[in-house]
């Protein structure tokens, strides 16, 4: 039996009563305040369906906790995601009225069984959203892109291959990214580089006496050598990346203390380190 204050969406379970099964839980529903007052709505394994298939819905299953044991799983506290897109069989210029409305109302079903919340925008021309903790699955009729841990990505697959309105026809998968926040990423730099990066930078600046470098360009190589690659700096890149701040937080400390010398006010062009 497990409470609700341990259970945990992406936790792997395992039933106690016959057909043993386990799976991934996919939502978390309490019916009171006291700790067993909750069911969970559990994925199957795949090699535990044949056992389960008649009792499924789109692959996942309700089960109480009276039911269940909690097995080990370290995914929980991983800052790694992925970008996906599952291509469908709809094209713009193919789909009828009728066909969105069904497929809206299936995977509007289908996500909403599976734990996520639906987010809606207010513009005719931005699709719906689906959102659960670190998983995001933008619910466009000819693409269903998002993110999500590694080793959910097979989940939500399995989940997507029950549609009956629509059919994927190619999965798109990027390389592991970070879910880390501006402030973590920002915390993560200076606690890495605070040994190393001022010596770095100066070596960076250094030049002949009668020379200087454009201190903007310098900063860019320095961005690219030591960006983490994260979900935000995935899609912005520029000053207001974490890394940028960081490095930019290092050279004006440099130049406030004299140790790099800049030809004009302008500490972003110009400059060089002061021998």
């Amino acid at each position: 039996m497990v409470s609700i204050l341990d259970i945990y969406t992406g936790a792997k379970v395992r039933t106690t009563e016959e057909p043993v099964i386990e799976g991934t839980v996919q939502n978390i529903v309490a019916s009171g305040i006291n700790p067993y007052d909750y069911y969970v709505t559990i994925q199957p394994d795949k090699s535990m369906m044949d056992n389960v298939a008649e009792s499924c819905l789109y692959h996942a299953l309700n089960c109480f906790p009276t039911d269940l044991n909690l097995l080990p799983c370290s995914d929980h506290v991983s800052h790694k995601v992925v970008r996906f897109k599952f291509v469908t069989n709809f094209f713009p210029c193919n789909i009828s009225t009728d066909q969105k409305s069904c497929f809206y109302e299936e995977i509007l079903t289908m996500v909403d069984l599976y734990g996520y919340t639906v987010i809606e925008s207010e513009e005719d021309c931005v699709c719906p959203e689906a959102i659960k903790e670190n998983q995001r699955i933008y619910l466009h009729f000819g693409e269903l892109s998002g993110y999500c841990r590694p080793s959910e990505l097979e989940c939500i697959e399995r989940m997507l291959s029950c549609g009956t309105t629509f059919k994927i026809e190619r999965k798109i998968v990027s390389e592991e990214l970070f879910d880390y926040t501006f402030e973590q990423e920002l915390e993560i730099c200076r606690k890495r580089y605070e040994g190393c990066i001022y010596d770095v930078m100066l070596k960076a600046f250094k030049t002949d006496k009668s020379e200087y470098v454009m201190a903007y360009k310098v900063i860019d190589q320095m961005i690219e050598k030591i960006r983490i690659k994260t979900l935000n700096n995935d899609i912005v890149k520029g000053s207001e990346e974490a890394v940028s701040v960081f490095l930019y937080e290092v050279y004006d400390r440099l130049c406030d203390e004299g140790l790099i010398e800049t030809k004009t006010e302008n500490r972003h062009l110009e400059a060089r380190r002061d021998i």
